[in-house]
């Protein structure tokens, strides 16, 4: 079974380079969901096929082949042999990837794309749609944001570094389009997952954000040992407590009582370790 962890949020928000570095530090494979857009991108311009013109689309996505690959500890994206890792972050391709991307038929076949690279391996993916379209079931969904000014600093800097040369003010511009564009597209829209942890990093370094990541990451493994294969009864007893206390319920004393006896029912009948125990006894019972 997979273990995936999903990072969506705006253009510019540092969700590549975060996904990158969090994924070295804890062992996860890291596949650049943005960058296969990008390569249908480029592709069309390549071919000089208009957004409007399906069919060439369709015959476009049947032909192409996109690659992601690591080589000398440097990520590399080749679409059908060619490196491409530097023209897929040019103006051109950064000036209609988010219309692309709007498109149903480049969606769907990048979402099976993008499910298969992921396939029996703990992955890390960033993206607008990660968590809520291509992982809804995720283990962990972080939404990864900033504010548009920032985001466009850390643009001109990121484009400086690949030797591509942006002013603040086209950043800022194309930073801004991308946001309306991306949240009213109706092809799954960027917004924020119901259960995805929202961080705001305008105000944090790479470090700070890695940190803040790695160490939710870490607590889920940990829940996924020992809240992985319950009995049913557990199961729905926690469900059950979990949300009365979101309600507030009048009867959150008994769920509590009825949680206390099906954790201990579950271990002296052997259904559940004694760290399993004491594990569902400190998290929802006696924090």
């Amino acid at each position: 079974m997979s273990f995936v962890v999903a990072i969506d949020g705006p253009a510019g928000a540092g969700k590549g380079t975060i996904t990158e570095l969090v994924g070295k530090q804890v062992g996860l494979v890291n596949i650049d969901t943005g960058a296969t857009f990008r390569c249908v991108t480029l592709a069309m311009i390549k071919n000089k096929i208009k957004l409007e013109e399906e069919e060439k689309i369709k015959d476009l996505l049947a032909s192409i082949h996109i690659d992601l690959k690591k080589e000398e500890g440097e990520e590399k994206v080749y679409l059908d042999g060619e490196d491409v890792t530097k023209q897929i972050r040019e103006k051109q391709v950064n000036d209609l990837v988010s219309p692309v991307s709007t498109i149903k038929i480049v969606r769907d076949n990048l979402l099976l794309l993008q499910r298969k690279m992921a396939e029996g391996k703990d992955v890390i993916m960033e993206g607008r749609d990660i968590g809520t379209t291509v992982f809804p079931d995720a283990q962990v969904k972080i939404y990864l944001t900033a504010t548009a000014e920032e985001r466009a600093r850390r643009r001109v800097e990121q484009n400086k570094e690949k030797g591509i040369e942006t002013t603040y003010e086209e950043a800022l511009a194309n930073v801004k389009a991308r946001d309306k564009m991306d949240s009213e597209r109706k092809q799954a829209p960027l917004k924020q997952a119901e259960d995805a942890i929202c961080i705001d990093s305008t105000q944090m370094n790479i470090s700070e954000v890695a940190r803040e990541i790695i160490k939710i990451i870490e607590q889920k493994r940990i829940e996924n040992v020992y809240e992985v294969g319950l009995p049913s009864y557990l199961q729905h007893d926690i469900d059950q407590f979990i949300e009365g206390k979101k309600s507030n319920s009048s009867v959150l004393d008994c769920y509590f009582d009825e949680l206390y006896g099906s954790i201990n029912s579950a271990y002296y009948s052997d259904e559940i370790t004694e760290d399993q125990a004491n594990y569902l006894r400190h998290k929802y019972l006696f924090k």
